[in-house]
């Protein structure tokens, strides 16, 4: 299909294999791991004997990958790269290896060609035990054994594994003379590192990278997963911890092994499984990791040998949840790659604690079953068996289910039943936030240049009251293209929110090549005037009239405002004291620029920000003749403005019950500063 792109596996370990190219040219260039007597350290993993590049200092080493990256992409033009194996994994342990030819059987297993079918079962188990004669380090020796115990990894019932269990030994010398005890952390990242330059030297274009092994920091170089984790509901509760310490650590794309990798109960054999889960609940497992992994930063359902099938069309009962989350998700594209573009560019997360909306709610604190994504959505998923009721807890604000935009306000955070049957999971979008979505398409190219609709999510309380609480942090508090907006406008409902787009070259981001757009939506407490505010930061030229704003919907026009703690008596337009009065004189109008006798509806600071975030807009009053009710549709194209010339085609709707404003059929450029008003 157009638009998909080829990602190869490249594993640490290189083949020792007389005629190979990376091990021949490798062996002659010196950029090999060295055994603690400066011989070239060997150890063992999937093609058998095996070598090691120093991608921490060995100078020889750029120029060996480089070469062979470019013999490689010349035969077959790869989209990225995902590096595996890279702790460095080694299935023996000692303070260097060797193939014993003695041993026949051992000989005929290390040299066995993998099969391309058939099953398998027997040479993975063979080829992952170590057959190879290795040399064991003296107990007292410190670098294999250190005078303290990690807990390390032996088996599913022990922990008791020596520090230099299946790696490359503590021992081995790197060709500056660290000792691989002082670096093994670093190894993953330095081979990240390493193909990135390298991907970056021979294409031109920013990689995509896929690391198993990272250190902080890491994510500048490369997207990780949390390694090879099993089909069971433990792991699926820890792969929120794992993908929120990751973006911790400066590692914001992250995702698990979604439906699980090994094929195991937590207390099961990989190999023999057998505490593996019924079909039944293998089934409700995956169905609910599906729903929950559509929102990791990075999202792959992936298994190992030996493990049951679980892509996701194999059940129609986990399609129907995956096409329900990844729906949402690839709406949420866009969004997305704006919150990783917010986290290379200024710092921060992408998946976070939901205790980052309120650091003084201590109840937040121990929130560990659902996560932010981005500033806008809070993601609960279900993570047991047989359940359909959860309790997420959520901070004080208000928040509204991204599925029908119903809201839950609080005065302060607190748990709510939330009812999620099998197929569903529970997100909600946060009071205070824009978010743009667009139109759903099975791959990510189709959606780039789609029309946006911008979600506006009126928040509960007016931006003083906010400023002066120490309850909650308010969404984008620390970028000052929305804290101007907040500080103009204390009396007011503030939202904010962004959209970053760039070229499909993926080159290096330069002035014309990118767009980055900010928006503030300034709603007064009463509901009944509004507008929405943009500033374009980087215009993007390349992109210029690609993205195109086609709808706005304003969510939370049917709540109450809590001003300074106090829950405010005047709801919002449309349920109004007066209703008759309404009826008979209902004005709404929806403008975008200007008035129509106006050339500016903001003043003469038009091309500012901060100018337009605290000038009142000029809006015209015009008359409808619709009858006010729970629902009405306003057709005139008389309603709607640009730069004071009518919008032909505009369709205008506001329920008052579900508090929900709905502009449709705009065509608003995303690469111009713009003012969108209404008044209800």
């Amino acid at each position: 299909m157009a638009g998909q792109r080829w990602v190869p596996i490249i594993d640490a370990g290189v083949a020792i294999a007389p005629g190979y190219a990376a091990y021949e040219e490798g062996t002659r260039d010196k950029v090999f791991i060295r055994d603690h007597g400066g011989n070239t350290y060997v150890g063992q993993v999937w093609p058998g004997a095996a070598v090691y590049p120093d991608y921490l200092h060995s100078y020889s080493v750029s120029s060996w990958l480089q070469q062979k990256l470019q013999r490689f992409y010349s035969q077959a033009q790869f989209d990225g790269l995902w590096l595996d194996m890279n702790e460095a994994s080694n299935f023996c342990t000692g303070m260097n290896c060797g193939p014993n030819e003695s041993n026949v059987s051992a000989m005929q297993w290390l040299n066995m060609p993998v099969p391309r079918d058939g099953d398998m079962t027997d040479l993975m188990k063979m080829l992952t035990t170590c057959v190879m004669s290795c040399e064991t380090a003296e107990t007292d020796n410190t670098l294999a054994h250190p005078p303290y115990a990690i807990h390390n990894f032996a088996n599913v019932t022990s922990r008791d594994a020596p520090l230099s269990q299946n790696i490359i030994s503590p021992t081995a010398l790197h060709s500056n003379g660290a000792r691989e005890y002082d670096t093994h952390n670093l190894y993953g990242t330095a081979m990240a590192r390493s193909h990135f330059e390298a991907v970056v030297s021979l294409t031109g274009k920013r990689p995509f990278l896929l690391s198993r092994s990272t250190f902080p920091g890491a994510g500048r170089w490369a997207a990780h997963w949390t390694g090879d984790n099993a089909a069971n509901w433990e792991n699926l509760f820890y792969s929120i911890a794992g993908i929120l310490n990751s973006n911790l650590w400066g590692i914001p794309m992250v995702g698990a092994d979604i439906c699980g990798f090994i094929d195991a109960t937590q207390e099961g054999d990989p190999w023999t499984n057998p505490t593996q889960l019924p079909d039944a609940e293998y089934e409700e497992l995956c169905n609910r990791w599906a729903s929950a992994g559509a929102f990791y930063p990075f999202s792959r359902n992936h298994m190992g040998w030996p493990a049951r099938s679980h892509e996701y069309y194999r059940w129609p009962s986990v399609t129907a949840a995956a096409k329900k989350a990844y729906g949402l998700r690839y709406q949420l594209l866009t969004y997305l790659y704006t919150s990783l573009y917010l986290a290379h560019s200024r710092g921060g997360t992408v998946a976070r604690p939901l205790l980052f909306t309120a650091p003084a709610d201590a109840a937040a604190r121990i929130a560990n079953k659902q996560w932010m994504l981005g500033e806008s959505l809070l993601v609960s998923p279900v993570v047991t068996k047989g359940t359909t009721t959860i309790k997420p807890y959520f901070t004080a604000g208000v928040w509204y289910s991204a599925w029908d935009y119903k809201p839950l306000a609080l005065q302060q955070g607190q748990t709510i039943d939330q009812y999620v049957p099998l197929g569903d999971i529970a997100v909600h979008y946060r009071g205070g936030t824009i978010i743009p979505l667009q139109q759903y398409a099975p791959v990510t190219p189709t959606i780039r240049y789609s029309p946006i609709t911008l979600v506006v999510a009126v928040p509960s309380s007016t931006a003083g009251s906010t400023a002066s609480s120490s309850k909650t942090t308010p969404p984008y508090a620390l970028d000052p293209e929305c804290s101007i907006v907040r500080t103009a406008n204390p009396g007011s409902l503030v939202s904010c929110g962004v959209i970053f787009m760039d070229t499909e070259v993926d080159g290096p981001l330069q002035p014309d090549s990118y767009l980055e757009v900010w928006y503030a939506a300034i709603t007064e407490p009463d509901r009944s005037l509004g507008r929405i505010i943009s500033s374009v930061v980087a215009p993007g030229r390349a992109l210029e009239r690609k993205l195109h704003i086609n709808a706005i919907h304003v969510i939370g026009m049917g709540q109450d405002v809590i001003i300074d703690g106090r829950m405010s008596l005047k709801s919002s337009a449309g349920s109004r004291s007066d209703s008759s009065k309404d009826a008979e004189s209902a004005a709404d109008t929806v403008m975008i620029g200007c008035s129509a006798d106006s050339s500016s509806c903001v003043g003469d600071n038009a091309g500012s920000f901060a100018g337009q975030a605290a000038a009142k807009p000029l809006v015209a009053t015009l008359s409808s003749s619709a009858q006010m009710s729970h629902r009405r549709r306003l057709a005139g194209s008389e309603q709607v403005y640009v730069n004071g010339q009518q919008l032909p085609g505009v369709s205008v709707e506001f329920d008052s019950a579900a508090g929900v404003l709905k502009v449709t059929n705009l065509d608003v450029n995303v690469a111009e500063n713009s003012v969108i008003a209404w008044r209800l």
